[in-house]
């Protein structure tokens, strides 16, 4: 009779009790496994002798009672020529040497089975789970790495204290303003062979503002753009007009000055009103191929425009009865007519409205292309000197007319 496949692979492994043919001594069978499992390393295959498989009632010379190890095959049974299969013992548990291997059903692997060795399996004979590869994978690479990450960080706060230490000194280093001091009231040198007038004050207040030092620098004006762009300086301040060229090649702050345009007449002949219509007909003498030229062919068409090289010669024609009225900036105006003897003969007849800028957007900081962070701190601290009244107390300084 022959016995199914399966109870002949349990006589096999010697878990079917019972003598005669194919009979496998079960306790020497786990012995040997025993002493192979604790001589080798707790991973490494071990190696089952090769097992005879008879049986009862078939021809076979080699099958006896006696031949249960080592023994060919029957060729008469149904799975002989078993060869030598591997047994994948669980990890040795630590603590405790004498603990027996695992050789519950699959741990024996026929050769078909075994075309690619399986995982280690734990004590319950199942693949290892999430602890055992935290504890023997996860936490020796995290070891091995965390140096690497020790020193990444402690780069990275090297390179921020450098950063922030570069940020600093940069903060601390003084503002250079490039400036030629030859046009007072504006820019001038002082008793004590210093920079003074009233660009100077106006900066030293922005950059109290912008909590940065100023210093100043002298250049001759043909000089002044040359060493900006050379790196000679961080900005000019220098009466620099704003005009569409230099917004090209420059960045420019918002005006910082703007001079008032003023009307200049006989005091027999001062016009009610400063417009179009009250002026219709009363000549103007103005500076020639200057904006206060353009302005009153604009503002004023109706009345008769005469140009002059100087504008000395607009206002001795002014007091001297050629024109009814001459137009220029305040400053020139109101100095001529408290300095020069023949100017008792007129007085100011009022400022004139320029809301179009044609004579000039005024006068602004330049800087180098590019400097947008400079730029809104120069424009915010402007804003700020004038709301808080810094900007009249200085300008009444060098100044007898409000800006």
């Amino acid at each position: 009779m022959t016995l199914p496949y399966a109870q002949e692979i349990q006589r096999a492994r010697g878990e079917l009790a019972g003598g005669g043919p194919g009979f496998v001594d079960r306790q020497a069978g786990n012995r040997s496994r025993r002493r192979a499992w604790l001589a080798g390393p707790p991973h490494q295959a071990m190696q089952v002798p090769d097992i005879v498989i008879s049986q009862p009632g078939r021809a076979d010379a080699s099958a006896t009672p006696e031949c249960t190890r080592s023994c060919k095959a029957s060729t008469a049974s149904p799975v002989a020529n078993v060869t030598t299969s591997w047994l994948y013992p669980p990890a040795r548990p630590r603590g405790n040497e004498n603990r027996k291997p695992d050789l519950r059903p699959g741990g024996l692997k026929l050769p078909s089975q075994t075309a690619q060795r399986a995982e280690p399996t734990g004590a319950s004979g199942r693949l290892h789970g999430p602890r055992w590869r935290a504890r023997h994978i996860l936490r020796p690479a995290l070891a091995q790495m965390l140096p690497a990450f020790v020193s990444l960080a402690f780069a990275a706060l090297v390179f921020a204290a450098l950063a922030g230490d570069a940020g600093k000194a940069a903060e601390d280093k003084p503002l250079i303003f490039l400036s030629e001091a030859a046009h007072p009231p504006y820019a001038y040198w002082g008793p004590k062979g210093e920079m003074a007038g009233f660009e100077i004050d106006l900066m030293n207040a922005i950059c109290a503002r912008i909590k940065r030092s100023c210093l100043f620098k002298h250049r001759e004006f043909e000089r002044l753009t040359p060493s900006l762009l050379g790196g000679k300086g961080d900005a000019i301040m220098s009466s620099f007009e704003i005009t569409d060229e230099r917004r090209d090649k420059f960045t420019l702050s918002d005006p910082y000055f703007r001079m008032p345009i003023l009307f200049v007449a006989r005091k027999d002949a001062l016009p009610n009103a400063l417009t179009p219509e009250a002026l219709a007909d009363h000549s103007i003498g103005a500076l020639r191929d200057s904006p206060y030229a353009s302005l009153a062919e604009e503002h004023f068409p109706k009345s008769p425009l005469s140009t002059y090289a100087t504008q000395i010669e607009a206002n001795l024609d002014l007091a001297a009865d050629r024109v009814d009225l001459v137009i220029g900036d305040e400053m020139s105006l109101r100095d001529w007519l408290k300095t020069a003897p023949e100017a008792s003969c007129c007085a100011s007849a009022g400022r004139v409205d320029d809301p179009t800028h044609i004579a000039g957007e005024g006068f602004a900081v330049v800087m180098r292309k590019g400097e947008d962070a400079l730029k809104a701190k120069i424009d915010g601290a402007l804003k700020e000197v004038r709301a808080d009244g810094t900007y009249a107390i200085i300008a009444r300084k060098y100044f007898d007319f409000d800006l």
